[in-house]
């Protein structure tokens, strides 16, 4: 886990990462981002952590030959 501060913000927040085995060569990864003060905030949060977490699924298939 680690805290989350935005330049210029002075609401931390805090992100938490597991991972898990999930069958033969795979691994589950929850994330969770608590800690934000609005609604709106989570979902903004949760549109960017979809994104980032696509690419880096995305860049595992293309280097290292990982698939769901």
């Amino acid at each position: 886990a680690f805290t989350w501060l935005v330049e210029g913000d002075t609401d931390e927040s805090m992100v938490r990462v597991q991972l898990e085995p999930a069958g033969e060569r795979k691994t589950a990864l929850t994330l969770v981002h608590g800690g934000l003060k609005s609604e709106r905030l989570a979902r903004d949060y949760e549109l960017a952590w979809q994104g980032f977490l696509g690419i880096l699924a995305h860049q595992m298939e293309a280097q290292v030959g990982w698939k769901d």
